[in-house]
């Protein structure tokens, strides 16, 4: 059966094909979060030194040439892991700073899910490779400790009492431990990060 021309009061639905520029552009951004994904895992299992361009490529599924394409090297790949990790706590910085005025338990939530999907390969990571981390830690955009101010800041409503700062620094960090050392436990991510929330929220409203 025909289809009926569109009414010139009112332009066609039918989404129109994407550009060649539009796909480019996508896979390039789909390839180069895939390398940085699998680089993660690589440097956290068998460290920075002992993994090459080619293990990385090979695991990527593409040419070495092809992955040089997207990164310089091994040193511009952990940039692009420190770079996109920090990218994740701001955006959690800006959200419990921002006028949607998030509750600690509310926070406290939103961190151990940054910490269990994307925090624990990172930390593992760190852990693994802290020379290379530490060379090549972006001087111009703060310390860790400095970025969650406004994090401590939400998690303390106002309170600025010693014990008030303690608990909210202890907290957050609960989280951040038990992902890291749960390599251990004979349980699994999300029964671990449950434990662990409820924990760090006893800790926050204890007095």
């Amino acid at each position: 059966m025909t289809r009926p021309p569109a009414s010139p009061d009112r332009p066609s639905t039918t989404p129109s094909a994407p550009q060649p520029s539009d796909r480019h552009t996508a896979d390039h951004s789909d390839t180069k979060a895939r390398a940085l994904a699998i680089a993660l895992d690589l440097f956290s299992r068998n460290g920075y030194d002992a993994t090459s361009m080619r293990a990385i490529s090979e695991e990527l599924g593409v040419t070495k040439a092809a992955l040089y394409y997207h990164f310089a090297g091994k040193e511009d790949l952990v940039r692009g892991i420190l770079e996109d990790f920090m990218g994740q706590i701001d955006a959690v910085v800006a959200w419990a700073a921002s006028s949607a005025n998030p509750s600690p338990e509310d926070v406290l939530r939103r961190w151990a899910e940054l910490m269990q999907v994307d925090g624990m390969r990172f930390m593992r990571f760190v852990q693994a490779n802290q020379r290379i981390v530490r060379d090549l830690q972006p001087e111009d955009r703060g310390s860790f400790a400095d970025r969650l101010v406004p994090l401590f800041d939400a998690l303390t409503e106002g309170d600025q009492s010693l014990g008030a700062q303690v608990r909210a620094r202890a907290a957050l960090f609960a989280l951040q431990g038990a992902g890291l050392f749960s390599a251990t436990l004979d349980a699994t991510d999300a029964e671990v990060f449950d434990e662990a929330l409820a924990v760090a929220v006893g800790i926050l409203r204890r007095r």
